[in-house]
């Protein structure tokens, strides 16, 4: 007792008497660090705490804690904060402590790896191995979102004969649903596919006119071979031209076969050429045929009358209209061979065409 009006000493207090208290938490500080996650659709995040200030003496306390992500997309999230805690009994008891929330960390949400398959498109020979793929996803996508992906692959040879396989070397994924930017795709897919030969086309080929020789043979010239893939030179050969029937006729239709492609820097195989359509050629009929008897009994009677003829001081010319009197009946027209009496041979005229 103190004094007070009165003197302390005067007077006496027994002890044991109570009254309602409290004892209040002691607030700790803490810091936390976050972890990384991999994009699953929510802003839920895993943060540990550390004790940084407010312990008694040598006490000890643990703490955990929930937080979230500042967004759930992997573009956005790099920030947890702490929206909750939990202390824990260490060599002192949780219970003489608290410890408040909305400590934050940075951290981030990674791209969640999708897996697809396959479907290579088929092509025609162009000189590369660039090839085409539809991906569609198989597995990765969280809940019912939805992303679509496209592709560029190579084929494993450019060529014909060898091209099979496609194997995808780049992806694109592109917004469905879902946003394409949570998520990754790889490639290396692989799906089969072929590269078919070019077409090539031949322009310019003439069929000949000819005389009816009994054959249906047809001369063809010229021609051009179109479409061949740039720097490689393609030649052809080996044509053959045919009419459909050996009669005399115009315009008659030729067909053409046998061609046959090469090349000194490029593989044929590559390509194909079809035969040029809608050639025609006229067959014409042959001249009057020649007269072999009339001819020859021209020649009996030119030589009767050579041997006729004085080999003294004649002169070469042709049979005079006496002598051609004389030309015996079978022989009747020889006139008109215009056969000329040469010294004592005679000059025939050339045999018509």
């Amino acid at each position: 007792m103190v004094n007070g009006t009165g003197l302390a000493s005067n007077y006496s207090l027994g002890a044991g008497q109570t009254a309602a208290a409290s004892i209040t938490p002691k607030a700790l500080t803490a810091t936390a660090t976050a972890a990384n996650k991999t994009y699953d659709g929510t802003t839920a995040a895993n943060a540990a705490l550390a004790i940084a200030g407010g312990l008694v003496g040598a006490e000890t306390v643990t703490a955990t804690g929930t937080a979230t992500f500042n967004s759930k997309d992997v573009l956005a999230a790099n920030l947890v904060t702490v929206n909750s805690t939990t202390l824990a009994n260490g060599t002192g008891l949780a219970s003489n402590y608290s410890l408040a929330v909305g400590q934050s960390a940075a951290a981030s949400i990674t791209a969640k790896a999708l897996t697809a398959s396959a479907t290579a498109v088929s092509k025609t020979y162009d000189g590369t191995t660039a090839a085409s793929a539809a991906l569609a996803i198989a597995s990765g996508l969280v809940g019912a979102e939805t992303v679509s992906a496209t592709g560029t692959g190579t084929f494993n040879s450019k060529d014909v004969a060898a091209a099979n396989l496609v194997t995808v070397n780049s992806t694109t994924l592109a917004n469905g649903t879902g946003l394409a930017s949570n998520y990754s795709l790889a490639g290396g897919q692989t799906g089969q596919a072929t590269i078919s030969a070019k077409p090539l086309a031949i322009t310019g080929m003439v069929a000949a006119n000819k005389v009816f020789d009994g054959t249906t043979t047809a001369s063809l010239s010229g021609g051009t071979l179109n479409g061949a893939v740039a720097n490689e030179v393609i030649t052809f050969s080996g044509q053959t031209g045919t009419f459909a029937n050996a009669a005399i006729g115009t315009g008659k239709p030729v067909a053409v076969t046998g061609l046959v492609l090469a090349s000194q820097n490029a593989q044929v195989s590559n390509y194909t050429v079809s035969a040029p359509a809608g050639l025609s050629a006229n067959i014409t009929a042959p001249p009057a045929a020649f007269d072999l008897q009339r001819f020859e009994g021209a020649i009996a009677s030119a030589l009767s009358l050579l041997a006729e003829r004085p080999s003294s001081g004649a002169s070469d010319g042709a049979l005079s209209d006496e002598q051609l009197r004389k030309l015996p009946p079978a022989s009747s027209g020889v006139n008109g061979l215009n056969l000329v009496v040469v010294g004592q041979g005679i000059r025939l005229p050339a045999a018509p065409k």
